[in-house]
């Protein structure tokens, strides 16, 4: 594992283990919001917008460091039938909407976030500042994009005989 690789992997480890931190506040805002809707009667006007953009933290943020732990999703019952390359094979054709889709995701939430810094985009009823969730949406969802390339890169090595499917890059 060259250097870039080493450094990609730490920043995934640790916004992976600051994300899983995320869960607990993403889980008060909905409990507040069932509680103030359905016992109170006055639903937040702002929880809708934090728990959506909390939620999408989460997931790009976890999302590299499943990338980085090598742990995306497979059904196990059909990988099982098939030899370490063909696996690898397989992969590289899923993986690859996984890259189209994340590089698209980067490519439209970047002028969304840079528009919500330059008007300091608050909540719907300009409660709570989202901008700063908006900037970590694209840095998590540049990340997981550059860890599924370097996973791709690995596959690849795979598929092509390069090296087994248990070794380190």
């Amino acid at each position: 594992m060259n250097k870039f690789e080493s450094t990609i992997n730490s920043i995934s480890k640790w916004s992976g283990e600051i994300a899983s931190y995320l869960i607990l506040p993403l889980m008060l805002v909905i409990v507040y919001s069932v509680i103030a809707r359905y016992i109170f009667d006055d639903p937040p006007v702002w929880s809708y917008d934090l728990s959506r953009e909390l939620f999408g933290v989460f997931i790009v943020c976890g999302g590299a460091y499943v990338a980085m732990k090598g742990k995306l999703l497979n059904v196990d019952i059909l990988w099982k039938r098939f030899s370490p390359r063909t696996g690898a094979i397989i992969n590289l054709v899923t993986y690859l909407f996984g890259l189209i889709f994340l590089g698209a995701l980067v490519w439209k939430a970047t002028p969304q976030a840079i528009l919500s810094v330059k008007v300091l985009e608050k909540s719907t009823d300009l409660t709570l500042y989202l901008f700063p969730l908006r900037i970590l949406f694209v840095i998590g969802s540049f990340l997981f994009l550059i860890q599924l390339i370097m996973f791709y890169n690995q596959t690849i090595k795979i598929a092509i005989g390069k090296r087994q499917k248990n070794e380190s890059a």
